[in-house]
């Protein structure tokens, strides 16, 4: 019987974007997916915040996995925020957690800093391209919405920084963290910080990486996960 593997998107993504990692790793993985709420397919709740995440991952888990069996979980960007913070409270869920390009340290200017990004009148104007990508991905009803909701969320963690160094001192889960070379989110300093603070956590750089998942290298990623 093949070991569970999760994979969880990052924010304004989906699901459909890991296609090509699942199928490589389906030789290797009982492999699963699912799309956080108000991405994808799936509704906008009322209020989106990282806990409404965490909320939903531990529902997840405990309906679709209900053998008591920890998960191996992958994720990227906001969904490997979302898999620590949860590991945090529920250490039993997880067997381990690998991380590519996670924003793990956040302040109010950096949360002002991504806010800029995701205007969703500029991306139209300045990106057109991006905009239609999002209104292909998430519906063109709801992609604006979407936005506006991750501002919010981006907000919360810029004043709270819930995975500062103090509450990573606490993991008890393995975890590998993984950052691209080239990434121009996160800092090589902040992921090294968290590795330094989760205990006996792996770090690992992928070399002639850039942040979007779709910019990564299939074979490297899978290697680093099998």
């Amino acid at each position: 019987m093949k070991p569970t593997l999760l994979l969880l998107h990052g924010a304004l993504g989906s699901c459909v974007q890991f296609d090509a990692l699942a199928a490589p790793l389906a030789a290797h993985y009982d492999v699963h997916v699912f799309d956080f709420r108000g991405h994808g397919a799936s509704a906008l709740p009322e209020k989106l915040t990282i806990h409404t995440l965490t909320a939903q991952l531990d529902n997840w888990i405990t309906e679709h996995l209900p053998h008591n069996e920890p998960v191996a979980v992958f994720g990227y960007s906001m969904g490997g925020y979302v898999a620590l913070l949860l590991a945090l409270e529920k250490p039993q869920l997880f067997n381990r957690i690998t991380t590519l390009g996670t924003k793990l340290h956040w302040s109010p200017e950096i949360a002002a800093g991504e806010l800029k990004m995701i205007d969703p009148e500029k991306i139209e104007q300045k990106v057109p391209a991006f905009a239609a990508e999002l209104a292909a991905r998430h519906g063109a009803d709801k992609w604006k919405a979407l936005l506006q909701q991750t501002a919010g969320l981006m907000t919360d963690l810029g004043a709270n920084n819930y995975l500062n160094t103090n509450a990573l001192q606490n993991m008890q889960v393995p975890v590998k963290l993984m950052l691209g070379d080239r990434d121009k989110m996160v800092t090589l300093d902040e992921t090294l910080n968290a590795y330094k603070a989760i205990p006996g956590a792996a770090f690992s750089v992928l070399p002639e990486t850039l942040h979007p998942l779709e910019k990564v290298d299939v074979q490297r990623l899978v290697f680093e996960l099998v």
